[in-house]
């Protein structure tokens, strides 16, 4: 163990790679996977939804969908507000104190533009 988390993250990503396989770009490709694995864990969205308060269900769409208020990131929105989300104490239209709207800058890093379209 070198005590450096890309180099951890590139040495996993080599040795854990099938034989035979020596495709230089396929492994650069997986090693920074790899590095940012702990990042994606941490800065991942969370989905939260339309809640109606007088039948204690979640409001749907025409085609039976939950209707989505927006996305979060799980690791930079304060406790207290995902707190609010899992109570559903969420109003639409307001912009809550500690709510950090996904993506986040630290997930246009780490994540492709295609996962965060």
């Amino acid at each position: 163990m070198s005590g450096d988390p890309a180099v951890e993250a590139a040495e996993r990503a080599w040795f854990g790679r099938a034989p035979g396989i020596l495709k230089i770009g396929y492994h650069m490709n997986n090693a920074a996977r790899e590095a940012l694995k702990p990042i994606r864990e941490l800065h991942r969205p969370i989905e939260y939804y339309e809640y109606d308060d007088c039948n204690g269900v979640f409001k749907t769409d025409a085609d039976g969908e939950q209707i989505l208020m927006g996305r979060v990131c799980a690791e930079c929105s304060t406790d207290e507000f995902l707190e609010r989300i899992g109570d559903c104490e969420v109003e639409g239209s307001t912009h809550y104190e500690g709510e950090i709207d996904w993506p986040c800058a630290t997930a246009r890093l780490a994540y492709s533009a295609e996962e965060l379209s």
